[in-house]
């Protein structure tokens, strides 16, 4: 049952900070009298929240701020893979565009999930775990996967479907991490 929960929790949250969504009128940081910010702020404590059940608070912790550290970062042109995503029209910044020129959008998709490695470091050495580091690279080649089969299978919303599944890839992380 916490398993089904954890993943449940982390697919609502990821989504939840890919736009806010779920949450209604009541937030809408274009308007004064509503809820401010970033959706992802009160996200990265609700994975920390989720990382609780399962950790020890410095752990928890740090699987907050993996999340927070990941996904603060812009998604804008990566994550379209070559296709217009509607992200496409949002400001480019330096790190993605160095990316895609680097690495092309689907190998620069895989080196901006990796910004996943700091924070499973720090879980790993505070769970001392040896191998958060290979966790970052699968996470990161399952996340791309997750994008690439989002869009072929739901091209009506690719997004909405690969933070789903990139969500379910963070509750794996933090039950694999439990227990082992």
């Amino acid at each position: 049952m916490l398993t089904a929960f954890t993943f449940a929790a982390c697919m609502m949250i990821n989504r939840f900070a890919g736009g806010g969504v779920w949450l209604g009128e009541w937030w809408n940081p274009a308007r004064a009298d509503k809820l401010w910010g970033r959706a992802l702020y009160p996200a990265i404590g609700l994975i920390g929240l989720v990382a609780l059940i399962w950790h020890p608070w410095p752990v928890a912790l740090a699987f907050a701020g993996a999340f927070g550290f990941w996904r603060s970062f812009s998604w804008g042109i990566l994550i379209g893979l070559g296709r217009p995503s509607g992200a496409d029209n949002r400001d480019h910044n330096p790190v993605e565009d160095t990316l895609r020129d680097l690495f092309g959008v689907h190998g620069g998709l895989f080196v901006r999930h990796m910004f996943v490695l700091p924070g499973l470091m720090l879980v790993g050495y505070l769970a001392d775990l040896w191998w958060t580091w290979l966790a970052a690279v699968a996470f990161a080649a399952l996340a791309t996967l997750a994008y690439e089969a989002a869009w072929r299978l739901t091209p009506r919303y690719p997004l909405t479907t690969a933070e789903i599944a990139v969500g379910s890839l963070w509750g794996v992380l933090i039950i694999v991490t439990a227990a082992i």
